[in-house]
């Protein structure tokens, strides 16, 4: 017997991996406000703003567009705004966006048309991106932890010179795919 369309289709995201576009501060530059001394399985200090879910054989195509999408991307820089919780086990800082982030996200449009047209879902540009500085910490000192941050001052910046693809692999496990430098020769965060 013939599959029907669904199966197929289920079959075909079967074989998707799924991925995170994610921004971070180098170590060395990452403000004292997201220093976290708590149980965390994960490295921490990167905020998600797009999600992809493509086949493997798929990556290095969509690894050499994102590549070029940050080349016409100068380094930005993300305002803190205040701490935040994500139950059940998540500690992050909401971010003020200034429109570098959601002018990089707008460009990942030639990305998405690629990756429908080979079938696979369309990207999923995150509206309101937070910095991930706590994940998987122990469920028992959770709250301890989430009001200890809730007094805790939020101010600064983050600065951002890359742009990382990142694969998920199972039981959450993060690895690093590719990074790219954001390269524009404009430093200016207004730029066009």
């Amino acid at each position: 017997m013939k599959p029907t369309l669904s199966e197929k289709r289920k079959e075909f995201e079967q074989d998707l991996c799924s991925y995170l576009l994610v921004v971070s501060p180098s170590p060395d530059r990452c403000p004292a406000a997201c220093e976290f001394s708590g149980n965390a399985l994960l490295p921490v200090g990167y905020v998600p703003f797009a999600e992809i879910r493509m086949k493997p054989a798929f990556e290095a195509t969509v690894v050499r567009w994102i590549r070029n999408i940050c080349r016409l991307h100068a380094p930005f820089t993300l305002e803190m705004n205040n701490y935040t919780v994500r139950p059940p086990s998540n500690i992050c800082i909401q971010l003020l966006e200034t429109g570098s982030l959601s002018r990089l996200s707008s460009h990942l449009g030639v990305l998405d048309s690629f990756l429908a047209a080979s079938g696979c879902p369309p990207v999923v540009i995150l509206k309101r991106p937070v910095m991930v500085i706590a994940e998987h910490t122990m469920t028992s000192s959770f709250f301890e932890t989430a009001l200890d941050f809730s007094q805790r001052d939020c101010t600064g910046s983050i600065p951002v010179d890359h742009v990382r693809l990142v694969r998920l692999g199972i039981a959450g496990a993060m690895e690093v795919a590719d990074s790219f430098v954001l390269s524009a020769a404009v430093v200016n965060d207004h730029a066009a």
